[in-house]
């Protein structure tokens, strides 16, 4: 009767764990098609949240082209617009250095001349 016993219990204990593995195998694998889920879901949410970054940054990529240009278009006024200032205040300089002239001239003339009469 130990025999038996001893080949009833080495069988049973093999019977044991291929029903085990009947029984909970299922929730091994299940827990692994969840943990496959959840990161294809984190890898799309991911993806899309790729895509969106991408698509703003050729967004402000086109934005800063933008302001480059105007920044230079900008430049390119001022340069202009002091010059232009420079040139006007060497004009007036000039006019009223000779307008100077002449009515230093015209005091000198018609002091001389207005005292003879």
């Amino acid at each position: 009767m130990d025999v038996q016993n001893e080949g009833i219990g080495e069988g049973g204990g093999e019977y044991e764990e291929e029903e085990d593995d009947y029984l909970y195998g299922d929730l091994e694998d299940a827990g692994r098609s969840i943990a496959i889920h959840q990161l294809q879901q984190r890898c799309e949410s991911l993806q899309k949240q790729n895509e969106t970054l991408k698509a703003e940054l050729a967004e402000v990529k086109a934005q800063v082209l933008f302001l480059l240009e105007q920044k230079t278009t900008l430049e390119g006024n001022v340069v202009s617009i002091f010059t232009t200032a420079q040139k006007e205040i060497m004009r007036k300089d000039k006019q009223l250095s000779d307008l100077r002239i002449e009515f230093v001239n015209a005091q000198k003339g018609g002091g001389g001349g207005g005292g003879a009469r």
